[in-house]
């Protein structure tokens, strides 16, 4: 399980290196090994942000990988052997692109960026690639093919996914600190601490769980711990949790704005 789910979590950097296996051994075919090596350079690429031995597979991993794409017929063994050599169908072609670019949202920012650089550098490639494996290439096909590989498609998605994201925090922010500021004030005036729980829970019900009413969620340890984390808790978690959070999710941003003010100078 713990090994397939490497795969699952890297599936953009195994499909680009088998995209890349692929087409670089057209006449031929590609072997496992070269899967590996391939994977290994991208990994080699983001290894200052990610352990490189998250990329780590093994190779009965590999071997795998290929028999599930050779049983759903997209791709064929074209010579057998100790070590056989395999070939993308075009049908797998598409597949691995999509494998490649699937993912609604890549959580990881280097995933992203890795995937936004191999389609918007290896388009033109990968088209041709298709366009090979057959005699007639329907327009169709084409216009598919054409959504898949569409960089700054892939790029404004992201930019929406994180720009939605900024929203839910400043959101959850600003709910935090007004729950602060209120549950403060409160206590200065001598409220106990289940009129000021009752009012935050008026106010602002869910700011701190979408599922739990602050009601709910404080009615654990003392209630010397429970003011703690309604008033000192809250600024910690404004502080340490949710503010740089939202910093890196903005900077995040402009570097994302910043590849789409490059894309239109190309």
């Amino acid at each position: 399980m713990a090994r397939q789910s490497v795969l699952d979590r890297n599936e953009p950097f195994i499909a680009a290196a088998v995209l890349t296996a692929h087409g670089q051994n057209l006449k031929h075919g590609f072997r496992q090994v070269e899967v590996r090596w391939y994977l290994e350079l991208f990994a080699n690429w983001i290894e200052l942000i990610e352990e490189r031995a998250g990329f780590s597979i093994q190779n009965n991993q590999a071997a795998r990988y290929l028999k599930n794409l050779i049983d759903e017929g997209f791709a064929r063994q074209v010579a057998p052997g100790k070590y056989p050599l395999y070939r993308l169908t075009r049908p797998g072609l598409f597949e691995v692109v999509s494998r490649l670019v699937s993912k609604p949202y890549f959580e990881r920012r280097e995933h992203f960026f890795f995937v936004y650089f191999f389609i918007r550098t290896y388009r033109r490639r990968l088209i041709k690639m298709v366009q090979m494996e057959g005699k007639r290439f329907p327009y169709t096909m084409q216009m598919e093919l054409n959504a898949l590989l569409d960089a700054d498609v892939l790029l404004e998605e992201q930019i929406a996914h994180v720009r939605g994201g900024i929203t839910k925090l400043n959101k959850r922010l600003t709910e935090q600190q007004n729950t602060l500021e209120m549950a403060a004030q409160l206590f200065k005036t001598g409220r106990t601490y289940a009129d000021v729980v009752r009012e935050v829970d008026k106010r602002y019900p869910f700011s701190l769980d979408p599922q739990r009413r602050y009601s709910e969620l404080y009615k654990k340890g003392t209630e010397k711990q429970r003011i703690w984390e309604l008033t000192e808790g809250t600024a910690c978690r404004l502080r340490d949790l949710w503010r740089p959070s939202l910093r890196m999710l903005e900077h995040y941003l402009s570097e994302l704005e910043a590849l789409k003010n490059s894309s239109g100078r190309r």
